[in-house]
C-alpha cells in the first residue's frame, strides 16, 4: 500500500460534508455485552430517569419495570476515535442520525497490507497514509457505530477523500453489505428465461451473450469465465421498467 496520499485524500475539499470524511474523537457506541439491559435510573421509584447532574444507580432491566411504553437509557461500552462518515453524501443534509465506521491503524495487525491495498478482505478498506493526520490503517466495514448529525461539524474534519476514492468506498461497501449473486453452472435452473452471466458485465473486451436457459436443466459454463479460470454467475433477466 503505498504511503503517499495525494492521489487518494483531498487536500482542498469541499465546504460540505462527504462520505468517507474523517474525524477525531468521534463517538463509537457498541452494543449491550448481555442479551438483559442495564437501566440507569437515580433511584429504585419506577420512573425512567431524565439526563441531569448526580448519582445514578444501574439496574438489570428484569429486576425493574422498564421498557413501560417509554424509552430507557442503559448502560453501553463507548470508546472516542477517528472515524469515517459512511452514510451515502447526498443524505447527510437531511438525515438526523448517520452511519460512522472507526479508523483502525495496521500496527500491531496481521492485516497484510498488499491484500488489504488488493481489495481481497471482504469487509476491510484500506486507507493510505495521511500527508499529515494519521498513518496507514483501514475501516472495519462490518463494525458501523450510529451518531447523530450535530455530533459532528465541518471544522473538525480532518480528512476527505478523493472522488476516486470515494467511489472504491463505495464499492467495498457494497461488497460488505450485499454480495453480487447469480446462478454457477450446474445449479438448477429455477424459471425459464433469458440469463446474463453478471461477473462478465465487468469486463469490456467479452460480449456477455444473452443466453436461454429452461427451467430444470442445469446452468452450463460461461465461455469467457472459464477463459480467467472462473465460474459463471448467471442472472434472470427483466424488462426494462420501473421497479
Amino acid at each position: 500500500m503505498s504511503s503517499e496520499g495525494e492521489d487518494f485524500y483531498d487536500l482542498s475539499p469541499p465546504r460540505f460534508l462527504q462520505q468517507g470524511d474523517i474525524f477525531p474523537n468521534l463517538p463509537l457506541i457498541s452494543p449491550p455485552l448481555s442479551r438483559y439491559l442495564t437501566v440507569l435510573r437515580s433511584d429504585a421509584t419506577g420512573k425512567p430517569w431524565e439526563p441531569s447532574a448526580g448519582p445514578l444507580e444501574a439496574f438489570d432491566e428484569r429486576l425493574i419495570n422498564a421498557f413501560d411504553g417509554v424509552p430507557e437509557h442503559i448502560a453501553v461500552p463507548a470508546e472516542r476515535g477517528l472515524a469515517a462518515i459512511i452514510t451515502q453524501t447526498c443524505d447527510l443534509v437531511d438525515e438526523e442520525q448517520w452511519l460512522i465506521c472507526p479508523l483502525l491503524m495496521l500496527e500491531g495487525t496481521d492485516i497484510h497490507p498488499g491484500n488489504l491495498s488488493a481489495g481481497k478482505y471482504a469487509n476491510l478498506f484500506g486507507m493510505r497514509k495521511h500527508p499529515e493526520h494519521f498513518d496507514a490503517g483501514y475501516l472495519d466495514l462490518g463494525r458501523c457505530f450510529p451518531i447523530r448529525r450535530d455530533t459532528v461539524e465541518l471544522k473538525d474534519r480532518i480528512a476527505s477523500l478523493t472522488l476516486s476514492a470515494q467511489h472504491a468506498l463505495n464499492d467495498k461497501l457494497s461488497e460488505t453489505l450485499t454480495r453480487v449473486w447469480g446462478f454457477a453452472p450446474g445449479e438448477t435452473v429455477p424459471v425459464t428465461g433469458k440469463y446474463r452471466c453478471i461477473r462478465c458485465f465487468n469486463f469490456l473486451d467479452v460480449k456477455n451473450d444473452i443466453v436461454d436457459f429452461k427451467a430444470g436443466e442445469p446452468f452450463r459454463d460461461c465461455d469467457d469465465c472459464q477463459k480467467i479460470n472462473k465460474h459463471a454467475q448467471w442472472r434472470l433477466l427483466r424488462k426494462h421498467k420501473k421497479y
